[in-house]
């Protein structure tokens, strides 16, 4: 698995990568799946903090790539907010669904670690999102609240991610 910093060389293969995460509920994707190849654009803009919506801070996204395939994403968004360290994270990842049980996001958030965080980080997930909670655990997460937490996507968990 090789990650690298998402470009239009894999326009295509986002196209199936965006359209088989929307099919399998990855909500990230709704915007995307009607025109995959303007909204990988945008995704390479937000990196250099252009064509960023109103409010969002730059945010760079890589893929792991395997043989020329999209397995999963990961976004680390460069600057903070309170919207930032309390709803969404610094950074945010998923695992292209036939992909799961391989060892992706545990690969990308590794790889974000000890290549690109200079501070810490704080991540979100799901109160009931098991799989995430332990791919950050083993990439050494700290559990920042000891219960769960209510925001206006339900129930989550916080955890403080430290550079490598």
């Amino acid at each position: 698995m090789e990650i690298i910093l998402a470009s239009s060389n894999y326009e295509d293969e986002y196209c199936d990568y965006v359209i088989e995460c929307h099919r399998n509920g990855i909500e990230l994707y709704n915007d995307a799946v009607s025109d995959p190849k303007s909204y990988l654009q945008r995704v390479i803009a937000n990196s250099d903090g252009r064509m960023l919506p109103e409010g969002w801070v730059p945010m760079s996204t890589y893929f792991c790539i395997e043989n020329g395939r999209i397995l999963g994403a990961i976004r680390l968004r460069k600057e903070n907010n309170d919207y930032i360290r309390n709803v969404i994270g610094h950074i945010g990842y998923e695992t292209r669904p036939s992909e799961r049980g391989r060892g992706v996001a545990k690969t990308l958030l590794l790889w974000l670690k000890e290549n690109q965080l200079t501070t810490e980080a704080i991540l979100i997930c799901s109160s009931d999102n098991g799989a995430s909670r332990s791919v950050i655990e083993s990439c050494g997460g700290i559990l920042l609240n000891s219960d769960d937490y209510n925001d206006e996507y339900g129930n989550k968990l916080k955890f403080k991610v430290l550079r490598a």
